[in-house]
C-alpha cells in the first residue's frame, strides 16, 4: 500500500506557481464540482516517499517530472545523470522545477503538458445524457435511465 493518500472521489493537483501551465491548468481544476486536494509545491513540501510514489503511478523516472532548463549551469555532474537522491534535494530547493503538473485521481496519474489537457483528461462522452427529442427541446438532459424524470419534464 503507498504513502499517498489517494482516493476514487478526490482529485488531487499537484503545481509549482512558477508553471505558467500549472496556474493556468489550476483555473480549470477550481471548477471541477468535485473534492479536490491542490498542493502547491513552492509551500507545501511533497516528501521524498511520495514523490517516488508519484514517479512509480506516472511509470516515469524522477527526472523526467522535472524541467532542469532554468538551472542547467548549475547542476554540474560528470555523467549528466543525477541520482534519484540528487533529484529529490534538487526539487525540494527548487520547486519551479515542476513546470508540468500532475493530477492525480485514483489511482491515475498524468503530467499535464499543455492546458489543453485537462479538457482531454476528464473528456465527457454524454453517454449518460438523454437524448431523446422531449429531453432536447425541455433541456432536461439528465441522466436517461431516470424515466420519472422524462415524465416530469413532458408533463
Amino acid at each position: 500500500m503507498g504513502i499517498l493518500a489517494t482516493d476514487n472521489k478526490q482529485l488531487i493537483f499537484i503545481y509549482s506557481e512558477s508553471s505558467q501551465i500549472g496556474k493556468k491548468v489550476l483555473a480549470h481544476i477550481n471548477t471541477i464540482d468535485r473534492p479536490k486536494r491542490i498542493i502547491n509545491i513552492n509551500n507545501e513540501t511533497i516528501s521524498k516517499t511520495i514523490w517516488l510514489e508519484i514517479s512509480a503511478m506516472l511509470d516515469k523516472d524522477l527526472g523526467d517530472l522535472f524541467d532542469t532548463t532554468s538551472i542547467k549551469s548549475k547542476i554540474s555532474t560528470e555523467s549528466d545523470e543525477l541520482s534519484v537522491g540528487d533529484w529529490l534535494k534538487m526539487i525540494k530547493h527548487n520547486p519551479e522545477l515542476l513546470q508540468q503538473p500532475i493530477i492525480i485521481d485514483g489511482t491515475d496519474a498524468k503530467v499535464l503538458t499543455q492546458t489543453e489537457d485537462i479538457y482531454n483528461y476528464f473528456e465527457a462522452d454524454g453517454s449518460d445524457f438523454d437524448k431523446s427529442k422531449e429531453a432536447i427541446k425541455t433541456a432536461q438532459h439528465k441522466d436517461s435511465s431516470d424515466e420519472n424524470m422524462l415524465n416530469k419534464s413532458i408533463a
